[in-house]
């Protein structure tokens, strides 16, 4: 310590030590969209998802994928993941975008 402070004051230097590293700034995080607003309706052997969609024109502006499990979206102000209730035929899947309502 007396080495540091006699290197210190043959520069010119205060001998006072900052008692805590300077402040850092943190590397930004990537903003995670929030999560949709959406309902799932079990109706005969079918399952219903309405997911809603604000900032949304078209269903090109989302990025979907259906699975036997599971559901996925992401859009520019939403995201969603959610797991069946049941395993589905994801191959038979449908999705129609209704741009008034901007509900998937």
């Amino acid at each position: 310590m007396d080495q540091l402070r006699t290197f210190s004051a043959s520069l010119g230097i205060s001998d006072a030590l900052p008692t805590e590293a300077p402040p850092t700034e943190a590397p930004l995080a990537a903003a995670t969209p929030p999560s949709a607003e959406y309902t799932l309706i079990e109706r005969d052997d079918s399952l219903v998802l309405r997911v809603v969609l604000p900032g949304v024109d078209s269903l090109a502006d989302a990025e979907v994928e259906v699975s036997d499990d599971r559901f996925k979206l992401q859009a520019a102000e939403t995201a969603l993941e959610l797991q069946w209730p049941r395993m589905v035929d994801s191959e038979h899947a449908k999705a129609r975008f209704t741009r008034k309502s901007r509900t998937l």
